[in-house]
Parts: C-alpha cells; structure tokens; sequence
C-alpha cells in the first residue's frame, strides 16, 4: 500500500547534482514521516564530485559572467552519506562501486552497506543475479 522504497541518486548520473544538505534532510523528514518508506542510497559517484569553478579555474567562455551573477561565496559541494543523517541508518541501504572511481567497471566491484535485515535480503538474492567472475579474480 503506498511507496514502499526511495531511490535516491547522489551525486547524480548524468546530471551531476549534488544533493545539499538542506535537501537531504527534507527527503529524511519524508521517510520519517512515512514509517514504512526505506531508502536505496546509490553513493557510486561519492568520490568524483566537480569543485563549483572559481576565479583561477575560468578557462571557458563567459565563466566570469557566471561567477558574478552568483550570490554569495562558493561553496563546492561535498558528498553527504544519507545513513548519516538522524534516524537513517535503520532505513537505508548504501549501495557503491570501485568501477567508476578506479575505471574498472569491468570487474564488477561494488559492495552494499545498511542494517543486517537489508543486507541479509541481498545475500540471499547475490547467488541468484551474480553470473560472471571479474576478469581478475578468475
């Protein structure tokens, strides 16, 4: 009956959207509110988050315009772990990848961190989805 999971995307492929941490606590107030609501977390790019530019990295075309035209200092981003946050950790499953950090989408690397309820479903459905070893290991 009703959502049963969020599918969060952060930072974001292919948009690159860096979730603030504004926005995460209000989609944590949603599943708090919504007490049968858990979250897939899917933190693959965590490592390759894009400093927003400043005045000694303007290279292209109207990127001083830009700078001007922004309110405030810049603030890169930075990557916020949505288990973090207050009340979360029982509700989410962080999912993650050496493929796109390290460039080895090839081997097939990633690894899933939540409570033992969640990660108990995935060990018994990883035997049935897992088809081929990464060219490494074999």
């Amino acid at each position: 009956h009703g959502t049963k999971a969020i599918i969060l995307n952060t930072p974001h492929n292919p948009t690159g959207k860096v979730f603030t941490p504004e926005e995460m606590e209000s989609i944590a107030d949603v599943v708090r509110r919504h007490p049968q609501v858990s979250v897939i977390s899917d933190e693959v790019y965590k490592y390759i988050i894009i400093d927003t530019p400043s005045q000694d990295k303007c290279t292209t075309a109207g990127c001083e315009l830009e700078l001007q035209e922004e309110s405030g200092p810049s603030i890169p981003p930075s990557h916020i772990h949505f288990a973090s946050l207050p009340g979360m950790w029982n509700r989410t499953v962080t999912c993650s990848s050496a493929g796109k950090t390290f460039s080895i989408t090839g081997w097939q690397v990633g690894w899933m961190v939540g409570p033992s309820d969640f990660i108990a479903r995935v060990h018994a459905l990883l035997p049935h989805v897992q088809f081929c070893a990464p060219s490494p290991m074999q």
